[in-house]
């Protein structure tokens, strides 16, 4: 494929220099103007509107400088050869008057170095731009010097206040010179191409979404991945923060080495997205912002995950709405919103706390307009990592909704470290608390009594699932059309036996086990009744299996993960998920 290359000639002669050399300049397609400065743009402008595009620009001195300026398209100068020099000096030395020479530094260092040579004595005015050109004619006329080399832009000058202007010509060497700079470099661009090509087809069939951003949150580069993992449609040059608000704190704490981990909540049953961040270097060495977006849910041993719920996360399941634990909660904490006041949410795991503090939030009109919800888990944190999350807190805006949890898996220095700037947090804040109808945070031996005090006000209990068997089969029936809507089932109830089995089962884990429950019901059945259900309630139990306690605590601890490991098929990634550790430290544990 040809070179198409737009050639920009000054002056009449080198357009007719370029037009008799073009048969031997291969392989380029040469289209050739000759135009100076203004010209040249008018130029640009109507191949532009007409959408002609050029691989390369050729012109040379100032017109190149000019379009330079004003196209993103490489522009290649015709430089100034030995050659060049040589014969017009060769020329000049004939002459017997005094000789004036206006041009750039490097244009004039070529010229003096070879007028020295030749003992030629010429005057040098060297100048910054352009626009000192006719300011510098003018003193030399003063002088007395008639006889002026320079550009084109400078011989015009010359010869409009009275001088005689020699231009500085280009000879076919420094022509061919130029194609041969461009295809060299046309050869480097191509395979600097082919290796973007390669990488970008790489970063294209990676389940991971990956984008790079400027600074401001202006969009670089996205993978194919991006858009569908993050279900957001972006382009480049869009505003990443417009579109993703919490981005703002995540790259704020970048730029902190901060310890903590940032998800994104994708639905109300715990879907979530991760967010890995970084800083590289563009080519020009200009920093960017890289971000990783998985579908892995954060499963390390310890630290801090900080959870956004997305803007177009789905809504509180309606049968929640109207449980008696619900609507108890928004009656004691509505009208005391505008106040700020801490609530505690007591409960056992699974049991709505969460999705209360969404329905929440979506009952709350000022929310919705100004804020956002963000969930912070706490899983024995680092000193560090903890107080870098009170400085968080300082700095959340005044109409999110913040949901500790883990509270327990905490010191007491670091408690009482919340306790002392719980006042100074704006936000709306929840904090959860695993216990059952006796709970009393007063008396928890893991709760620091100075935070304790802090939070003596707004309680909310959330009682057992196995404790409203009379909302169990509203519940169920609310997650069978959640999942039939996800796998395309038309499933339309259980049958009453395979319904009395599910009121019989404890349910420790609350709507949690009930929704994978569901869910796997769901995928598993073909008609349009759940018929048969004690098979999965089997696999989520230990069976006839039993631990025994008179042994020590790590070859417990190895018969639960084995117990778990069954349960789970034998997929390590799922074990490792329930068990809330990693995968290397489930192989870990396997091997010891």
């Amino acid at each position: 494929m040809p070179i198409n290359v737009l050639v920009v000639a000054p002056y009449p002669g080198l357009a007719n220099l370029v037009r008799e050399m073009e048969r031997e300049l291969t392989p380029f397609k040469i289209t050739l103007h000759q135009a100076d400065l203004k010209e040249s743009l008018s130029i640009i402008e109507e191949y532009d509107r007409d959408g002609v595009q050029f691989d390369y620009i050729v012109s040379r001195g100032g017109t190149a400088n000019l379009l330079r300026k004003h196209v993103d398209t490489p522009v290649i100068n015709i430089d100034i050869s030995g050659y060049d020099i040589l014969r017009i000096l060769t020329l000049l030395k004939n002459y017997n008057t005094k000789i004036g020479m206006v041009g750039f530094k490097n244009i004039i260092n070529s010229f003096e170095t070879v007028a020295s040579v030749i003992q030629l004595d010429m005057r040098y005015h060297i100048i910054e731009k352009e626009e000192d050109v006719e300011g510098t004619l003018k003193e030399l006329a003063k002088e007395g010097i008639r006889i002026v080399v320079g550009d084109a832009i400078t011989v015009r000058l010359a010869v409009g206040i009275g001088m005689q202007g020699v231009l500085i010509t280009s000879g076919r060497e420094s022509v061919l010179e130029t194609f041969e700079k461009i295809k060299m470099m046309n050869n480097e661009i191509n395979m600097f191409r082919s290796k973007n090509t390669l990488y970008e087809q790489l970063l294209n069939r990676m389940h991971k979404g990956i984008c790079l951003m400027e600074e401001d949150g202006t969009l670089v580069y996205k993978n194919t991945a991006f858009t569908k993992v993050i279900e957001l449609s972006v382009k480049t040059g869009d505003d990443l923060f417009k579109h993703l608000p919490f981005l703002h704190t995540i790259v704020e704490e970048l730029d902190a080495n901060s310890p903590l981990k940032f998800q994104l909540a994708i639905t109300q049953f715990d879907d979530v997205l991760s967010f890995n961040t970084g800083r590289i270097r563009s080519y020009d060495g200009e920093p960017l912002i890289y971000i990783e977006v998985s579908n892995e849910k954060n499963t390390e041993e310890r630290g801090i995950t900080c959870t956004y719920s997305s803007d177009f996360m789905d809504t509180v399941p309606y049968y929640l709405l109207e449980n008696t634990a619900f609507q108890n909660g928004y009656q004691v904490v509505e009208p005391q919103l505008k106040d700020k006041k801490p609530v505690v949410l007591i409960g056992e795991l699974g049991t709505g706390k969460r999705m209360f503090v969404h329905s929440l939030y979506e009952r709350n009109e000022a929310a919705i307009r100004a804020g956002g919800i963000m969930e912070i888990a706490l899983s024995r944190p680092e000193i560090a990592s903890f107080n870098r999350l009170l400085e968080l807190l300082k700095k959340i805006p005044v109409h999110t909704f913040v949901h500790i949890k883990g509270l327990q898996m905490t010191t007491p220095s670091q408690q009482r470290k919340l306790s002392e700037i719980i006042q100074q947090i704006e936000s709306q804040l929840f904090l959860s608390f695993s216990g059952g109808p006796e709970y009393e945070l007063q008396k928890d031996p893991l709760i620091d009594r100075y935070l304790a005090d802090e939070l003596t006000g707004l309680t909310i209990f959330f009682p057992p699932l196995r404790d409203q068997s009379e909302s169990l089969e509203q519940a169920i029936n609310t997650f069978i059309l959640y999942y039939n809507e996800k796998s395309g089932k038309q499933i339309v109830g259980m049958q009453a036996q395979a319904l009395e089995k599910l009121k019989e089962h404890a349910w420790e884990r609350n709507f949690i086990e009930l929704r994978e429950i569901i869910k796997e019901l769901v995928h598993q059945t073909e008609g349009q009744f759940i018929e048969e259900v004690e098979h999965c309630l089997q696999a989520r139990t230990a069976g006839n299996k039993t631990i025994s306690l008179d042994q020590p605590l790590a070859q417990m601890e190895n018969d639960i993960i084995k117990i778990v490991l069954e349960q789970e098929n034998g997929n390590q990634t799922r074990t490792a998920s329930r068990l809330g550790i990693t995968r290397s430290t489930l192989w870990r544990k396997l091997n010891q």
